[in-house]
């Protein structure tokens, strides 16, 4: 019923707070459900050059999705919009893997529609678990499967930077993600290297 509730823009009643709307990003806007660190902790990581005051972090499909569609994006128009959402939605099991994926696919829809003038990095979603075979490896999996189609390779751009988490044996690279989940500073560091050339290039473009 959730799931169907946020596709259809009604207001999921999860407690949002729109106060920390801001107009001063104008470049790159990460939307990002990982619990990231403060902004101190990105100084040396490539996202630095680029990193701005709004970021939607910590997130589900759903709150994102009624943000966009309730003013959060109003008079602002970012060159790039980096994605990397689904698996708090997956990990919680609040969606399954294909309404994740329907999701994912709303929120880039809602984006173009709202900034048509943004492209659109789409990143697939981090691998979890210990070993390439964990349930939830196989759902953020099975999602990111669902939604990277929506890449034109114009607007929207799809990378999948999960290998560089993981072992040739697909095994979780721990040291990386001590709680085979979020990233450490070295787990940061790795990510904003592995998108860095992708988002130079279409920021130049």
């Amino acid at each position: 019923e959730l799931f169907q509730q946020w596709l259809d823009g009604q207001e999921p009643h999860l407690g949002l707070d729109l106060s920390q709307h801001t107009d001063s990003w104008k470049t790159v806007l990460l939307v990002l459900n990982r619990d990231a660190k403060p902004d101190v902790e990105w100084n040396n990581s490539v996202l630095a050059e680029f990193r701005h005051s709004f970021r939607a972090l910590g997130e589900y499909l759903e709150r994102v999705l009624w943000r966009l569609r309730h003013g959060e994006l109003v008079g602002l128009k970012p060159k790039v919009v980096v994605i990397m959402i689904g698996t708090n939605n997956v990990g919680h099991g609040s969606s399954n893997p294909q309404q994740t994926a329907d999701g994912v696919r709303a929120i880039v829809a809602e984006l173009l529609a709202k900034v048509p003038s943004t492209k659109i990095l789409l990143l697939g979603i981090f691998p979890r678990g210990a070993e390439a075979n964990d349930d939830m490896r196989v759902k953020v999996a099975a999602a990111t499967e669902g939604f990277k189609g929506v890449a034109d390779g114009w607007r929207v751009r799809f990378l999948d930077v999960g290998f560089a988490f993981t072992r040739v044996d697909g095994s979780l690279r721990s040291m990386l993600m001590p709680d085979l989940l979020h990233l450490n500073d070295g787990g940061y560091e790795i990510w904003s290297k592995a998108i860095g050339p992708t988002l130079r290039a279409m920021l130049s473009g």
